[in-house]
């Protein structure tokens, strides 16, 4: 199944490019591990920051070159239990 904007929620984020607005700070880099509350961002200066899921909105680039806009709370759970989720509990 091809990534898109409308089923994201449903795919891995591993390594995918990501803006994280988290509280008053933006942050940039790569999805480098996920838990079901936390995301762990390689951030383009080479740092680590694990950001909670419900406190954050993500921007994340699609292989294809589109974005797609998710508040974290539309994906906090485990990786393998999203693909059972029917469709968004709200958009941003």
């Amino acid at each position: 199944m091809k990534i898109t904007p409308k089923n994201l929620f449903r795919h891995e984020l591993l390594g995918l490019s990501v803006e994280a607005h988290y509280l008053n700070h933006v942050f940039w880099g790569k999805v480098v591990a996920e838990t079901r509350n936390m995301v762990t961002i390689l951030t383009d200066d080479n740092k680590i920051k694990h950001l909670p899921k419900q406190l954050t909105n993500f921007i994340f680039k699609l292989p294809d070159g589109r974005e797609a806009k998710l508040s974290g709370l539309q994906i906090v759970g485990r990786p393998y239990e999203r693909i059972k989720m029917k469709r968004l509990k709200r958009p941003w």
